[in-house]
């Protein structure tokens, strides 16, 4: 309980935020200026802090409760007010001496529960109360701010400010994103789940017969016998991309899954005879005994890059699999006598008793890089591994007995009774850095493991009775009933931090973990009636049948954070965890007839046959909504590359940032790209033309930073622009008057007069002896065949009198003039111009050529090729080999002439 950052009022209003909610402090900030807020600390019991408040400020009428909520609950620092708790805190309760109690967390008034639990507690404290019966919080997520149970006329005065109500981006409880059902008319199951840095999700398991994987309706798989494993891909949107089964005519089943940095995925279970991994017809593996392990490597697409057996003449399992940071695979599970893991024909590992477990590493390509068995006289188990950021590896499992772990013949673990737990810590040469057994005089089981950034470890099972975890002859955990499951955390060296059992009264079982980029763990399992999570003697989750799936999320210090029931009427299990780079967590196992995965009182799945694997995923960040486009409009004629616009997203999550790609569904998308400097502008690929096409239709995805998606349709239009039309005379002498735009013109034959006027023109003489003037600006004049008259004007031009005795007058500017065939006149005028002459061309004169100004380019030719000589007043310019003339300079003088005043063009390459 803290108020440490704002004075308290003399008010008689309090709001009072659970720390456990999305973005408390905004909330804490935004309410309103008539009433005092307080913040509930998640580490200790809500209802004392509570209490404490009400007995330190005195007088309050309205009491606004903000936290996490379920049907007929409240998450109230690190405890529940519920209906299992009412009576347990009824004695704090009748004591609060407020008028109106608003209860805002998610749905606690719906259903049969949260309509019982409102008119308790309304009892209890004898208070007007108003609760919500639906999702609290932003809009778009399906949530508001309403309180729609109102009992004994609650004063429904407002909490918060009406602009943080509007952009609060959270909701009172984690989201359901996506749920399939994995399964056919037989019995299907969920073991494994991992996801890669793309957000993609992989899921592995085993079924019988046919499977619909993706709710089309249409079977995805066929089983090559009695039971198939599958490996199953979706993207971060639950699509399915990929989906393989392994398999042969016996018992086929797969456990593990993982994935490396460069997008592979690894898969491991066991099989009996022989099995095709890549539907090609073709056995890929043969089993040495009766059941063998396998460890296959697909790349991102699915296809097959490897595939090793593990086994010999009996029974071996593979159960477990981790990648490292350099690329190496690690596999876990158990087997008997004697096996061979690389195919060589040699045994790798001899079992010591009944079964030992075994710890195998490959490389990158497969090959086998380490070998170790672990195991005493009876039967020990490899169910669970793990790798950290420093290359080690850490393998739980189940022992009886005595077990040596580094095979020096010693023992290293002894059961403390039927069976232990064991945790084991390997450096990346497979050298025992630590080992542990967790365990009482009950029968005791590791199921699964799992690392975080810290290098802590995390492990997961179950067990009766008592157990000691750190060796230190006291019972660090004690159970609930049956069995119960447990959760472990261990500094780096071993050293135990944190343990927490997960129980009731009956059965349950902790089968999976793993931990995400801020450092909380997930944690799955199952569990029949009513299970307390966090040892506050309060059920935090009730199963909806005979046993339910569980999930729950504690921060690194262990607090419980969150906590869901999957199951319906049946029997359902979690068996697989798994969280990605966005903070989503992804979740397996196995459920009959229907299931409600997000407890609003609804069946979320139906399952198509006896059992179905179910794939689920919960997220804190929603998807976007909206995507637009600042501009929709670009003109025509544009040059390649041009930006269209910028784009934006809508999204409820504030400070969110996103990514945009064109995505398949319209024809349009080639014509357009998505560049800038922050990758949210559109370009257009190539100069757009109106008349040929007037819009565009594109489709754009945008991701944001947990990977959610949304794809929108955009419309770009073209707009006409007036662009210059082309004239045409006719085949008589016509006359063209020009605009102050840039005009197009082609006069045809006949002697024809054309007046360019301003703008940059075109204008094309044709045939006939034609006279044009070329006006103000740039203009090309193209005199055709014919003695034309051309004259450029002012304006840098370009005069081409093509065939006859044309007069080619440049005017003012820099112009280049170029007479073609026959004996030309030019006039180059102020400016520096260029004449071009070469031989074939006629002798053309040049008159009012500047020294140092003007150029002659010579065409065919090269300077030390000519013979220029003095004739009168002028200097003549001829070939020197054959003497042929090629030009005048009139007025001249021949010393003046120079090199200096030839080019030459450059050859193109």
């Amino acid at each position: 309980m803290n108020n440490t950052t704002k004075t308290f009022n003399q008010t008689t209003t309090l709001v009072l935020i659970d720390a456990g909610v999305d973005n408390y402090q905004q909330l804490f900030d935004g309410v309103v200026a008539e009433a005092q807020p307080f913040i509930l600390d998640t580490a200790t019991d809500g209802i004392q802090q509570i209490d404490q408040i009400l007995q330190q400020y005195p007088g309050q009428k309205t009491v606004h409760i903000i936290s996490h909520g379920a049907p007929g609950c409240l998450y109230l620092g690190n405890t529940q007010l519920s209906l299992d708790t009412l009576k347990q805190y009824a004695p704090q309760l009748q004591q609060w001496d407020i008028d109106n109690l608003l209860l805002y967390g998610c749905h606690v008034a719906a259903g049969d529960a949260g309509e019982e639990f409102v008119s308790k507690l309304q009892g209890l404290t004898r208070a007007n109360i108003a609760a919500s019966e639906t999702l609290t919080g932003n809009a778009t997520k399906g949530g508001n701010w309403e309180l729609e149970v109102n009992i004994g006329k609650a004063n429904l005065t407002t909490a918060l400010q009406t602009e943080v109500m509007g952009t609060y981006s959270g909701v009172l409880n984690l989201q359901l994103e996506f749920a399939q059902n994995i399964g056919g008319s037989d019995r299907d199951l969920g073991f494994g789940i991992a996801t890669d840095s793309d957000g993609n999700v992989w899921a592995t398991g085993s079924f019988r017969g046919t499977i619909d994987i993706d709710s089309d309706g249409n079977n995805d798989l066929t089983s090559n016998g009695s039971d198939d494993s599958y490996v199953a891909k979706f993207d971060s949107d639950g699509n399915l991309q990929f989906a393989q089964n392994i398999g042969g005519s016996g018992f086929d089943l797969g456990n593990g899954i993982a994935t490396d940095s460069n997008g592979n995925v690894w898969a491991t279970g066991y099989f009996e005879g022989s099995i095709d991994i890549d539907s090609d017809g073709t056995d890929d593996l043969t089993s040495n005994g009766i059941l063998d392990s396998y460890v296959a490597k697909f790349d991102s697409d699915g296809n097959l890059q490897f595939a090793q057996n593990i086994g010999g003449s009996g029974f071996d399992l593979g159960n477990g699999i981790a990648t490292d940071s350099n690329g190496n695979v690690w596999a876990t599970g158990f087997f008997s006598g004697s096996i061979d893991i690389d195919s060589d024909g040699n045994n790798d590992l001899t079992s010591n008793g009944l079964n030992d477990s075994y710890v195998a590493k490959f490389d990158s390509d497969g090959n086998l890089q380490f070998a170790q068995n672990i195991g005493g006289s009876s039967g020990d188990l490899g169910l669970g591994i793990a790798t950290d950021s420093n290359g080690n590896v850490w393998a739980t499992g189940y022992f009886e007995g005595s077990i040596d772990i580094d095979s020096d013949g010693t023992d290293d673990l002894t059961s403390n009774g039927f069976s232990d737990s064991y945790v084991a810590k390997f450096d990346s040469n497979g050298n025992l850095q630590f080992a542990q057994n967790i365990g009482g005089n009950g029968l005791d089981e590791g199921n699964g493991i799992a690392t975080d950034s810290n290098g802590n470890v995390w492990a997961t099972g179950f067990f009766s009775g008592s157990i000691d975890i750190d060796s230190d002859g006291n019972n660090d955990l004690t159970n609930n009933g049956f069995f119960d499951s447990y959760v472990a955390k261990f500094d780096s060296d071993g050293n135990l931090l944190f343990a927490q059992n997960i129980g009731g009264s009956t059965g349950d079982a902790g089968n999976a973990i793993a931990t995400d980029s801020d450092g909380n763990v997930w944690a799955t399992g199952f569990f029949n009636g009513s299970i307390d999570i966090d040892s506050d003697g309060n059920n935090d989750l009730t199963s909806n049948g005979s046993r339910d799936s569980y999930l729950a999320k504690f921060d690194s210090d262990g607090n419980l954070l969150f906590a869901q029931n999957i199951g319906g009427s049946s029997s359902d299990g979690g068996r697989g965890i798994a969280t990605d780079s966005y903070g989503n967590v992804w979740a397996t196992g196995n459920f009959e007839g229907t299931i409600d995965i997000d407890s609003d009182g609804t069946n979320d799945l139906i399952s198509n046959g006896n059992d179905d694997s179910y794939l689920v995923k919960f997220a804190e960040n929603a998807s976007p909504t909206e995507i637009s486009l600042d501009n929709n409009s670009i003109d025509e004629n544009v040059a390649a590359n041009s930006v269209v616009g910028t784009l934006t997203t809508t999204d409820p999550d504030s400070g969110d940032t996103f990514t945009y790609d064109l995505v398949s569904g319209n024809t349009d998308n080639t014509a357009f790209t998505i560049g800038g400097t922050n990758n949210d502008q559109l370009l257009v690929n190539s100069s757009p033309d109106f008349e040929t096409q007037s819009s565009y239709n594109i489709r754009v995805q945008t991701t944001d930073t947990a990977g959610n998606t949304y794809q929108q349709q955009l419309t770009i239009n073209v707009n006409d622009i007036n662009e210059t039309p082309t004239l045409e005379g006719t085949s008589r002498g016509d006359i063209f008057r020009g605009t102050n735009i840039a005009d197009n013109y082609s006069a045809l034959a006949g002697n024809d007069i054309v007046y360019g006027q301003g703008g940059n023109d075109h204008i094309e003489g044709n045939e006939g002896n034609d006279i044009i003037y070329g006006g103000n600006n740039d203009d090309t004049l193209d005199g055709g065949v014919g003695n034309d008259i051309l004259n450029g004007g002012s304006g840098n031009d370009l005069l081409l009198g093509d065939n006859g005795n044309d007069i080619l007058n440049g005017g003012r500017g820099d112009d280049i003039l170029d007479g073609g065939l026959g004996n030309d006149r030019y006039n180059g005028g102020a400016g520096m111009d260029t004449f071009i002459i070469g031989p074939g061309m006629g002798i053309d004169l040049i008159q009012r050529f500047e020294n140092g100004t003007d150029i002659i380019q010579l065409e065919g030719i090269g300077f030390d090729d000519l013979d220029i000589v003095r004739s009168g007043s002028s200097t003549l310019i001829n070939v020197a080999a054959t003497g042929e003339a090629l030009a005048r300079l009139s007025g001249i003088n021949f010393d003046n002439v120079g090199a200096d005043d030839f080019s030459v063009p450059v050859p193109a390459p």
